[in-house]
């Protein structure tokens, strides 16, 4: 049983607002200190092209506005850096994958995982979980 064990992906969307990178590196600092006994992973937030994510004529940088996630993802790098925490890079591993199955695959809308999304980060997480906290 791993009782000081907890999963932390940290939202960016919080009551319907997105969170600014400031207050996500500064809730992740406070969350380490508030629980320095806490085994943690990290996982990197993703984005691919899907039906909430694609160009529209009304906005045709659509995608690439999405891509701001990946300011979210070098703050969650650099806590995950700064704390020692192991990390879950996922962007590389939903692009390698959607190069071979689609995105719709694995992120119909770009953003939320269904269950073949769920599948592949479940399964790189075990063996980051494996390899850090398994003897």
């Amino acid at each position: 049983m791993f009782s000081d064990f907890s999963l932390s992906t940290i939202p960016l969307i919080h009551n319907n607002r997105i969170v600014k990178i400031g207050k996500l590196e500064k809730d992740g600092k406070d969350t380490r200190k508030k629980l320095p006994n806490v085994r943690f992973i990290l996982c990197e937030p993703f984005v691919l092209e899907g039906t909430a994510t694609c160009a529209t004529p009304e906005m045709p940088d659509r995608y690439e506005r999405f891509k701001e996630v990946y300011e979210y993802a070098r703050v969650v790098k650099s806590l995950a850096d700064e704390y020692g925490i192991p990390f879950l890079p996922l962007q590389e591993k939903f692009n390698e994958a959607a190069a071979k199955l689609g995105a719709e695959y694995y992120a119909p809308d770009g953003v939320h995982p269904n269950i073949g999304g769920s599948s592949l980060i479940a399964t790189e997480w075990m063996k980051l979980f494996k390899e850090h906290f398994e003897a």
